[in-house]
C-alpha cells in the first residue's frame, strides 16, 4: 500500500472508529487536517524549537529541544561525550540536525547514541540517524516488530491504530534497523506502578533505570539520577503547564484522534504519582517527554 493510499485507508478508519465512540466525522476529518497543517508549517524557516540548557556540574549540562510538535529532546554532555533521550518526528530531520550540529560541531565525526523512552512515533522519529539505541526490553521489542513491517504495540490497539499510521505517513517514519538496538535492564514482567530494572551510567550522571507497567505503553521508562536529582520520565509525566503555544495546540489533537494519548489512563495517572514519591528530599529538575522542564522541591517533612 502506498502512502496516499494509506493515509486515506487510515483516515477513514479513523473517522469510523471515532463515530461509534459519538465523536463527529467532521471534527475528526478537521482535526487530522488541522494536525497535518501544523506539522507541514512548522518545518523549514518556521521551525523553531525552544532551546534551554541546564547545568548539572561544571562539566555536565543538559540541552532541552523543544519542537513545535513532537517529542523533546534532550542532549547529555558530560566531559567530551554525548547521550540523546528522544528524538522526535522523522519529518524534522533536518531542522534537528542543524540545530544538533550547532551544539555539537563534531556530530558528524562521532558515535551518535540515544536512549529512548517508549516506541512512540513522536520519539523515534530520528532513531535511524544514531549508530546505538538504547531501550528497554520491550521497547526494543516493539521496534524490532517495526522493523520486520509488523505493527507496533501502538498499532495493537485498534483505537489507536489509525492515528499511528497516520502520523507514520505524514512524518516519513522509518523504522530503525533492529542490528542498532541495545538493550538496558533486566527484562521481567512489570508488578509494580514503577520497577527498578537496572542501572545506566553516563560520564558523571549515575542513572537508576525505572520501567512503568505500561499505563501509557508497553517498556516505557524512566531515568533517575539521585545524586545529582534529575529525572528523565518519558510521557508518563509531561509538563503540560510549560508548553509553547505551538506544543500546547499540535497536543490538543492526539487524544481527539487516539481517545486517549495513553493505552490505559488511569494506570499512567497512578504511575506519575509513584514517579513522584519515588524522588527524594531536596530539589530536582524534571525533564518530561513534552513540555519545559520542571524545577520540583521535595521538602522532609514531604517524605
Amino acid at each position: 500500500m502506498n502512502r496516499s493510499t494509506d493515509l486515506i485507508v487510515n483516515t477513514n478508519l479513523a473517522m469510523q472508529i471515532l463515530d461509534e465512540t459519538g465523536v463527529s466525522p467532521y471534527r475528526t476529518f478537521d482535526s487530522i487536517s488541522h494536525f497535518a497543517e501544523l506539522l507541514a508549517t512548522s518545518r523549514g524557516r518556521n521551525f523553531s524549537p525552544r532551546i534551554t540548557h541546564h547545568n548539572i556540574t561544571e562539566n555536565t549540562v543538559i540541552t532541552l529541544i523543544e519542537p513545535p510538535c513532537g517529542s523533546n529532546t534532550a542532549i547529555i554532555k558530560s566531559g567530551d561525550k554525548y547521550l540523546f533521550i528522544d528524538t522526535g518526528y522523522a519529518c524534522y530531520k533536518e531542522e534537528m540536525l542543524s540545530v544538533f550540529r550547532n551544539i555539537i560541531p563534531e556530530l558528524d565525526s562521532i558515535k551518535k547514541k540515544c536512549f529512548i523512552t517508549h516506541a512512540d512515533v513522536d520519539h523515534c522519529g530520528l532513531l535511524p540517524i544514531f549508530d546505538t539505541v538504547y531501550a528497554s526490553a520491550k521497547t526494543a521489542e516493539c521496534l524490532r516488530l517495526e522493523s520486520n513491517n509488523e505493527d507496533g504495540f501502538r498499532e495493537m490497539n485498534p483505537l489507536h491504530k489509525p492515528y499511528v499510521r497516520i502520523c507514520k505517513v505524514l512524518t516519513s517514519y522509518t523504522a530503525v534497523s533492529a542490528e542498532k538496538l541495545s538493550v538496558v535492564g533486566d527484562k521481567k514482567e512489570i508488578s509494580q506502578l514503577i520497577e527498578q530494572t537496572g542501572f545506566i551510567d553516563f560520564g558523571e550522571l549515575h542513572f537508576e533505570l525505572f520501567e512503568g507497567k505500561g499505563g501509557h505503553l508497553a517498556g516505557e521508562s524512566v531515568l533517575i539520577d539521585y545524586d545529582h536529582h534529575i529525572a528523565f520520565t518519558g510521557d508518563i509525566f509531561v509538563n503540560m503547564k510549560e508548553m509553547t503555544a505551538q506544543q500546547a495546540q499540535y497536543n490538543r489533537y492526539a487524544p481527539i484522534l487516539m481517545t486517549s494519548v495513553d493505552t490505559d489512563k488511569e494506570l499512567c495517572t497512578a504511575e506519575r504519582t509513584a514517579l513522584f514519591q519515588r524522588l527524594g528530599i531536596g530539589k530536582w529538575q524534571i525533564f518530561g517527554g513534552h513540555g519545559g522542564m520542571k524545577s520540583y522541591t521535595i521538602a522532609p517533612t514531604e517524605i
